[in-house]
């Protein structure tokens, strides 16, 4: 899977938007990219600076499948597994 790389304001509603019909798609806020490290070669991945939500995994009918506020990657796991695969 790509990484789509560092987006901003407008733009990562756009890219956010993309990923409805097309994949997984993981917003990845944290410091030292921790959620795409874990998701590598299994969703697509959009790093993102901004601030709220560190991090979320959206399926591809738009629902978020997972979200926290914390850098902490526990609970991603199980719903990257159910989803990515």
């Amino acid at each position: 899977m790509e990484e789509v790389g560092l987006v901003r304001g407008p733009d990562l509603v756009a890219v956010l938007s993309l990923a409805v019909g097309h994949g997984e798609l993981l917003l990845d806020r944290t410091p030292g990219a921790v959620f795409a490290e874990l998701a590598k070669g299994r969703a697509r991945v959009v790093r993102d600076s901004g601030t709220g939500v560190a991090g979320a995994l959206i399926r591809p009918d738009g629902v978020v499948a997972w979200a926290t506020d914390t850098p902490d990657p526990d609970g991603l796991e199980e719903p990257l597994s159910h989803w990515t695969t």
